[in-house]
């Protein structure tokens, strides 16, 4: 591998791993601010799945979390964490309407 695409790898890495998850989580807890009513539900739907928290959250538990998979979801759905891709381009591509063409092998950068 090249150093560029050992960088290009840990970009991807850094921002798969902590931006997403910090992101997403901020956002998760200020729409539950403004929702009380969304924060009980939830608490009420962990009790019972845990069972009035006797025992240890286990994947399979989250499983039977329908509203918190919802709320996550819904989360990303309103803001998506990554902001930006990286790519490598594999052919010359045309930009339609224009007199553009992206070279083979060039890296573009594309944000929403």
């Amino acid at each position: 591998m090249t150093d560029q695409e050992i960088a290009n790898l840990l970009i991807g890495v850094l921002m798969g791993g902590q931006h997403t998850s910090a992101a997403t989580s901020a956002w998760c807890l200020l729409h539950l601010a403004e929702r009380p009513d969304v924060q009980e539900e939830l608490y009420q739907e962990q009790m019972r799945v845990l069972n009035n928290d006797t025992k240890e959250l286990t994947y399979d538990d989250l499983q039977n979390m329908p509203l918190l998979n919802q709320m996550i979801k819904e989360t990303l759905r309103l803001h998506h964490p990554l902001h930006s891709l990286f790519r490598k381009v594999m052919r010359d591509v045309a930009i339609p309407n224009t007199s553009y063409v992206v070279p083979r092998d060039y890296h573009v950068l594309v944000s929403p």
